[in-house]
Formats: structure tokens, sequence, C-alpha cells
């Protein structure tokens, strides 16, 4: 088999996105048909997952994940990185789906250099219990926080400091903007929301697949304490705009995401 799954625009009508329901995994078939019901559970799951972005296709027991440059984002980049962004926090999500089902989930990132589209293979790997951490952020991608509506100086250090770490996990960091100066240059002039900077110390393919990585472990982690984490587009695409950034940042490190906490 040989099948293109490209994420659709919308559910049913009437269909929450989630509709697949836990008793219906092909535990019985074969790693094909195991990693087709879980791309499309994943596909169909995060409102925040841009559809357009990315195409995944199926061979056998192999997943394949390519950048869409037909897609025509907002915002977008001629080199790809919006694409390998949204790319990257997609394969998070079918990753954590495959270790909730009790699979290792073997990644291989960019695997032919020769094919810049190709951005990663996925294979079930062997039965390994998933970690608790794992199952408790599988979990918030059922769900969407209510809005809190709070004002920067609500969110504790230690909210800032998790988030920080989960970051740190997928290869990024996160820096939260507390200057006037730096929103400015952001174009962000209402204080009403805490901003931060997702970035990665490279600037290349696999440094742009590890913050969309990092953008969806920090979602979700947020989520679980009631917090929104939102991409600011486009306030972080565009050479010339992220040069500022980096510049006002005055650290070493290239600026990814301009996200909003709420």
């Amino acid at each position: 088999m040989n099948a293109t799954l490209a994420a659709p625009e919308t559910a049913p009508p009437a269909v929450a996105p989630w509709w697949i329901e836990e008793e219906a995994f092909p535990a019985d078939e074969d790693d094909e048909s195991k990693l087709a019901w879980l791309l499309h559970r994943t596909i169909l799951a995060p409102a925040e997952l841009p559809p357009q972005a990315w195409t995944f296709r199926l061979e056998n027991d192999t997943l394949e994940l390519y950048a869409d440059r037909s897609s025509g984002l907002p915002g977008g980049e001629p080199d790809g990185r919006v694409q390998a962004l949204e790319g990257g926090a997609a394969l998070f999500h079918l990753w954590l789906a495959l270790r909730h089902h009790g699979y290792a989930g073997d990644v291989e990132l960019l695997p032919e250099i020769g094919r810049p589209d190709l951005l990663a293979r996925v294979q079930l790997g062997e039965m390994r219990p998933a970690l608790a951490e794992e199952e408790l952020l599988f979990a918030q991608i059922r769900r969407h926080p209510a809005r809190r509506g709070a004002s920067p100086g609500t969110f504790s250090p230690r909210l800032i400091a998790d988030l920080q770490a989960a970051a740190a996990e997928e290869g990024a960091w996160l820096q939260v903007l507390d200057d006037p100066e730096i929103r400015r240059v952001c174009a962000m002039k209402s204080p009403a929301a805490l901003l931060a900077v997702l970035g990665t110390e490279e600037d290349d393919v696999l440094a742009w697949l590890e913050a969309g990585e990092a953008l969806a472990r920090v979602q979700l982690r947020a989520r679980r304490e009631g917090v929104e984490v939102s991409p600011v587009r486009p306030a972080a695409d565009g050479p010339e705009r992220r040069l500022a950034l980096r510049r006002a940042l005055g650290r070493s490190g290239h600026p990814q995401r301009i996200l909003r906490l709420r």
C-alpha cells in the first residue's frame, strides 16, 4: 500500500474531531493498519495543527512526513521553515499516540540528505509502556482549556520554568518577553497577553523540526495547567523580522515562534 494522507480541513458535521473510539485500535492487525489508524487519529485531533503544511505517506510499515511547499501558508518562507515547524508539531502528536498505545515510536528525522522535503520516517518500534508524563500529555490532546483571560503577572514562575523545561526537552529554548522594547520589535502593543519566544540554537531544517516538536510539547504541558499557548502569526516569520528580534533579545540562537499565553 502506498497512500497519501493529508489532514482534513474539518471533521464531519456534528462529530467531535476525536470521534475514533479507543477500542477501535486494530491491535491484532499488521503494522500498516495500526499506523493508518494512529495517523487518522492524530491528524483529526488537535485544531492547532494547520492541515495544509504537511503530508503523511504510508507505505507498508513506515510513515513518511513531507513538507507541503504548495500549501501557501500565511507568512510562509521559500526555504520551507514554516512547513517544517508545523510538521514537527504534527510529528510530536503522532509520537505521543504511538507511546500511548505501547509502542516505542521509532522516529528518524531527515532520513535522506538528497530529499529535503522528506522530514521524517516513523515506525511503530518495539513494545514499550508509556511513561506517566507521556500519558498526561497525550490526555491533553483531547481537551481545550478555558481561556483564563489572565494578565501577564498572574502566570507563576513555576509554570514558566515548567514550560521552559518542556521546550528544552526537544532541544529548544523559551524566553519570556517582558521588555517593552522587544514587544515593540514584535509589533505587539497590547500588554494584556504574556508573550514568549520559542527558539533554537541552530537555524536549519533539523532545528525547525525540533522547534515544532517543542511547540507541541509546550502547548500540551501548558494545557495541563489550564493555559492556552498559541503562535502569534506572522510575528516571527520572515528573515528580517526574525533577525531584528534576535538582536533585541541579545542572546545566541534563532527565534522561531512568538507565543501568546492566556
